[in-house]
């Protein structure tokens, strides 16, 4: 398919979608989702706080929306567990749609406000490339640079049925449908999503590029940083990567190292945590060398990163791409 076609489909059901959850009816829908938090808190907090019981309601409310509406053409679900959480088919596209929260409160110490400038998504919920995330940006502990750090892999997800992006001849597109709330902590009276004075109060709608359109207007250079890496620390990866296994002392030529993360040209560079870089076994995934991580009493190596995520200013900062996020702050 033309790669023209496929970014006009991208900005179509960004506008479609957005037009249904932008709106007041949505807004007046979370507001009473709200109430509800507000009310039955301490019974939800008591027996169903082993889940994220904000993140299945605002499922929840966004299915009954978007499955109502008589502009989306619906033909039919999309048959495999490898998507998003709403994943469907229409004439000219198969659509993903993802529900994100986060947790806006500092106090606990439990929320995710850090996640507040960037996406967050699963390796699932994509079809896009990306080249290695902090290639060639990193240093050793003694501040000299690490220049030819080869970088973390990103696991790209193409099944048999959905190579490049495409099923059945129509393009993969997706969304991440994020919502900031503040938690009932310590006084169920807080919970806030829409009530004014909540400062952070923000609805927003993503579109993350497709497979072709990364290529062509991201050069695969879209992934920020991860939130959590995979490692060779079970029984079952231990049999998959017999090279990996866990050691308990560490190789001499074991070099201590972290990575640089680039948060954009608004935001100041962060570093990452200490690992260590061993130039005498390629890495599991087949990179130059392996980055092991000590865990208690042994040292686990890397095999990629997992739960990327791509800062917002990416899109924000480019006139010819912002119309990929949408925000609505109440």
């Amino acid at each position: 398919m033309n790669i023209n076609i496929i970014r006009d489909l991208e900005m179509k059901y960004q506008n479609m979608i957005w037009e249904i959850v932008g709106g007041n009816n949505f807004k007046e829908s979370l507001t009473e989702m709200q109430e509800t938090m507000r009310k039955d808190y301490e019974e939800i907090a008591q027996n169903y706080f082993k889940t994220n019981v904000v993140e299945i309601l605002f499922e929840r409310i966004t299915r009954y929306f978007i499955y109502r509406q008589n502009s989306i053409n619906f033909k039919k679900p999309y048959h495999s567990p490898i998507s998003s959480d709403i994943a469907f088919e229409t004439d000219d596209a198969i659509i993903f749609i993802d529900c994100k929260t986060v947790d806006m409160n500092n106090r606990t110490g439990k929320g995710n406000k850090i996640d507040y400038p960037v996406v967050v998504f699963n390796i699932n919920q994509c079809t896009f490339k990306n080249i290695n995330v902090y290639i060639g940006s990193a240093e050793y502990d003694d501040g000299s640079l690490f220049r030819n750090f080869e970088g973390v892999v990103f696991p790209n997800n193409l099944t048999a049925n959905t190579k490049e992006g495409m099923f059945n001849n129509k393009p993969i597109l997706t969304y991440i449908l994020g919502l900031h709330y503040y938690p009932a902590d310590p006084n169920p009276e807080d919970f806030s999503i829409t009530d004014p004075t909540f400062e952070k109060k923000e609805l927003y709608l993503v579109c993350l590029p497709h497979f072709h359109t990364a290529f062509r207007d991201f050069n695969n250079d879209l992934v920020t940083k991860f939130k959590f890496y995979d490692w060779v620390d079970k029984p079952g990866e231990y049999e998959k990567y017999p090279n990996h296994t866990p050691i308990s002392t560490p190789k001499p030529n074991f070099k201590k190292f972290r990575w640089i993360i680039d948060n954009g040209p608004d935001v100041n560079k962060s570093n990452g945590n200490y690992y260590y870089y061993d130039d005498s076994l390629m890495g599991p995934l087949g990179t130059q060398g392996t980055v092991w991580n000590k865990n208690g009493n042994k040292y686990e190596a890397l095999i990629n990163g997992k739960t990327p995520r791509i800062r917002k200013n990416l899109f924000i900062n480019n006139p010819h791409e912002s119309w990929r996020l949408s925000t609505n702050k109440f």
